[in-house]
């Protein structure tokens, strides 16, 4: 919060006096002691490029003097400068590593600031190169949807794995705006939930929740609101509204005029009001068209690869059993015939599956 606080003050005073650039004092022993913290953190390759010569209007032109050359300069000026009491302190990591460890690795190497600088240096001209292919896989490969993106499965496991958690991290980074708290380990996580075998699984980051849906890896700032459970009465022929917005239209005919996705026809006669249009519950079954006997919804939804969000706002006209999963398909029974009497038909005007960015 106070590196934040800082920066706005900084940014704001840059944008009062027309700054192009704003200019840190890193030098390349902060280089050093950065590395080494976030070594210790468990950062991948990315996070071991340390600080960056520049990055926006942020420059750090001491990044490759040591504290011991600047010191020596100022002295030569006759040039004061200040020092923070807090440096000292042994309750902060860095200053562990600033005191402690960097001190006996220079009985291993007395250049090991200069030896470390370079290393990240090297990190960083393989960052830049790395962040202009991510880029241009990211683009290839992201869909954007009100919410975040997706990547779809069978074409990020065409990705070498390098290539593949660069990704991640590049649609992490666009989702959030930055990669702040997100580790090597999170990366590791989404990889797992990608490659696993599990075709429905989610894991929750640092500022973002991703999510396994069959072919698909959502990424999402916060997990979607489940719908709330309903259940509506349908005492006769008439238009209802639903809780998700949609409206279901129930009327009775003389003649068959066809089925479609969000229209079914059952027989009058057979099929009375009242009817009831709800939500699913756990020990659901039905017996979908097509196919002999009954089965748990629950495995026909698995069957037809219908995703979690849209399982709890799909609506369930029921009357002598579930009678058709609205959207998706109707039960086998109860059918009209020409000729056969009256047509109990039912309509869903406005449905649209709740498919997380579809």
């Amino acid at each position: 919060s106070a590196r934040q606080a800082r920066r706005e003050f900084l940014e704001k005073v840059a944008r009062e006096n027309g700054f192009s650039h704003i200019a840190l004092g890193h030098h390349q022993d902060d280089q050093a002691e950065t590395f080494l913290h976030r070594l210790l953190r468990g950062a991948g390759v990315s996070g071991l490029a340390a600080m960056a010569m520049q990055k926006g209007a942020y420059v750090r032109p001491l990044l490759h003097f040591s504290r011991s050359q600047i010191r020596a300069y100022l002295a030569e000026k006759e040039l004061a400068f200040v020092e923070d009491a807090s440096n000292a302190s042994l309750e902060f990591t860095r200053n562990r590593i600033r005191h402690q460890v960097l001190p006996l690795l220079h009985t291993f190497n007395p250049r090991i600031e200069e030896h470390l600088g370079r290393l990240c240096d090297r990190l960083a001209v393989e960052e830049d190169y790395w962040g202009t292919v991510v880029a241009q896989e990211r683009e290839r490969l992201a869909h954007r949807f009100e919410g975040g993106l997706w990547l779809d499965r069978g074409e990020c496991l065409k990705l070498h794995p390098a290539m593949r958690r660069r990704l991640i991290r590049g649609v992490l980074e666009e989702l959030r705006g930055d990669l702040r708290g997100i580790s090597s380990s999170h990366l590791e996580s989404v990889d797992s939930l990608l490659a696993g075998s599990r075709s429905q699984a989610d894991c929750a980051l640092p500022g973002a929740w991703v999510a396994r849906r069959y072919r698909r890896l959502l990424f999402c700032s916060e997990p979607p609101v489940p719908c709330r459970p309903y259940a509506l009465e349908i005492p006769g022929p008439g238009r209802y509204a639903l809780p998700t917005g949609e409206q279901l239209v129930v009327s009775l005919v003389q003649q068959p005029l066809g089925e479609g996705p969000c229209a079914v026809e059952f027989d009058g006669g057979r099929v009375a009001f009242p009817l009831t249009v709800r939500t699913f519950r756990a020990g659901d079954r039905f017996s979908p068209s097509g196919m002999r006997g009954t089965m748990k919804l629950k495995d026909f939804f698995i069957n037809e690869k219908i995703e979690r969000e849209a399982r709890s706002r799909l609506p369930l006209v029921v009357g002598p059993g579930i009678l058709w999963v609205a959207g998706v398909r109707r039960c086998g029974g109860f059918r009209s015939r020409p000729g056969g009497g009256r047509v109990l038909r039912i309509e869903m005007h406005g449905w649209q599956m709740a498919t997380i960015g579809l």
